[in-house]
């Protein structure tokens, strides 16, 4: 299993792809769609490599990017979005996440970026 990677997203059909795209491609994943529960999962300890949260969670995702740094600095923090990357960098602090991904994506697309990152290359941005 690779991984363990933090999935923070509120839309179920969303979650379903995110799941089941890293799942069966031998994935481990830790998620939740509660964006409270999982920040106090983080606050409590949750150790994973790798972290993709929705930036419109029931709460703030850039947010939960900062307390995911703040407890966990060697994590690589994912903020799935439908803004462009352009918009979002005059919107929110970049240092509180460390890449994007643009939404909607296909679970090819997320399990090339996601691949990618686990093989060594520590960019996710297209």
């Amino acid at each position: 299993m690779k991984g363990p990677i933090l999935v923070v997203e509120d839309g179920r059909n969303e979650m379903e792809l995110i799941l089941r795209t890293l799942e069966q491609n031998g994935y481990f994943t830790v998620p939740y769609s509660d964006g409270h529960e999982a920040e106090e999962s983080i606050r409590q300890g949750l150790r994973y490599k790798l972290a993709l949260i929705d930036l419109s969670t029931n709460v703030d995702g850039n947010e939960l990017a900062r307390i995911s740094k703040e407890f966990s600095p060697k994590a690589t923090v994912v903020i799935m979005s439908g803004f462009p990357v352009g918009h979002m960098s005059h919107i929110y602090s970049s240092k509180n996440w460390d890449f994007h991904i643009g939404k909607p994506f296909g679970g090819k697309d997320l399990l090339e970026k996601i691949d990618s990152f686990f093989q060594g290359n520590q960019s996710l941005q297209p």
